[in-house]
């Protein structure tokens, strides 16, 4: 039987893994996207309740610090975790 580790490896850089999804949102991200969210609350309130679904977006992928869109393009703003 053969044990996976919790770490995935690509080009000489490990990545921690979390339920199968790899964090690639960094922690200035993060900020920035909760500040976006809080904002987009505003204007939903104000504008349209459809932005919502834009708010619920930001602050998932900033609370789970991962986004979907970042992983076609190969972009991470996470710090990398040499082991």
């Amino acid at each position: 039987m053969t044990t996976y580790s919790k770490s995935l490896y690509i080009s000489n850089e490990y990545y921690e893994l979390g339920d199968n999804m790899i964090k690639n949102v960094g922690k200035i991200d993060k900020i920035i996207r909760i500040i976006l969210a809080v904002v987009s609350v505003y204007f939903a309130n104000k504008y349209s309740p459809w932005i919502y679904i834009l708010t619920a977006i930001l602050f998932g992928t900033a609370v789970m610090g991962h986004c979907g869109l970042y992983k076609p393009f190969g972009i991470s703003t996470c710090p990398v975790k040499k082991k």
